[in-house]
């Protein structure tokens, strides 16, 4: 009894049981408002994001709040936030004074950033392999199959191979359980998926739908230290032809000049 009269004593029992109390005759309403300016700076930035992968918005084009959010159809305010988060991922880059423009990067800088997904994604690999379950076999069963009938239909839809793509690789590392390294791969690939879909006519999808054909049968069987080996070896093929692509155009572009 002593030992509850003490505690109900205690300087932080009171402070908690008075904040309790606040919270109880005051309580904290979430705003109508602030929940549709949350959704607001999350559609515009995917439809952002969208924009530079697509190729709509540049490298090294200035980006205009105004401009932006007229052309979306909404306020400044989602726009800037959204170029926030969006500097934060590496595809925009923010200078005081210039504002905000497109991230554009050198074959060297591209290099890098292959360099470090050759090293996270087969360590996403080993551990997907070894975490996998029935329904994530499935799963990426599913986009195997529809690259495959991509491939079928003959059809040059590289935007839309670019989608099954992504969701092969997202699908495969998401069975490792790992969600922050997942996350890091996430930021990596987005950070030259402009490059890659630009990319794509001169690079070709068959080697890459081969590869991807191998990667998914080392999963499914279960051989983790297959599947980590070919997903690194994956990443440097495609970094070696978008490198080598990117260097010749650009000493094309010199010649020129």
């Amino acid at each position: 009894m002593v030992a509850n009269l003490a505690a109900s004593r205690n300087p932080d029992t009171i402070a908690m049981k008075r904040l309790a109390k606040v919270r109880e005759l005051f309580p904290v309403k979430k705003s109508r408002d602030a929940a549709q300016s949350v959704d607001a700076v999350e559609r515009v930035t995917r439809r952002l994001r969208q924009m530079i992968f697509d190729g709509d918005l540049s490298g090294n084009q200035k980006l205009r709040q105004e401009e932006l959010a007229s052309r979306l159809g909404t306020s400044r305010h989602p726009v800037r936030e959204a170029l926030g988060r969006l500097a934060g991922e590496g595809l925009v880059i923010f200078r005081p004074r210039y504002g905000y423009r497109v991230a554009s990067f050198g074959p060297d800088e591209i290099a890098e950033v292959f360099d470090m997904r050759m090293v996270l994604e087969e360590h996403a690999g080993y551990l997907a392999t070894l975490n996998r379950t029935p329904a994530a076999i499935a799963h990426v069963a599913e986009t195997i199959g529809w690259m495959e009938e991509l491939a079928k239909r003959g059809n040059d839809d590289y935007q839309r191979w670019s989608v099954i793509n992504k969701l092969f690789h997202e699908r495969l590392f998401a069975a490792s359980g790992r969600r922050h390294l997942c996350r890091l791969i996430g930021t990596l690939r987005d950070s030259v998926e402009s490059y890659l879909r630009h990319s794509i006519p001169q690079i070709g999808i068959d080697d890459s739908n081969a590869e991807h054909l191998q990667i998914y049968q080392a999963f499914r069987d279960g051989d983790a230290q297959r599947a980590s080996r070919l997903c690194r070896q994956h990443v440097r093929h495609l970094a070696h032809d978008l490198v080598d692509g990117l260097t010749r155009k650009s000493s094309a572009a010199k010649r020129i000049a």
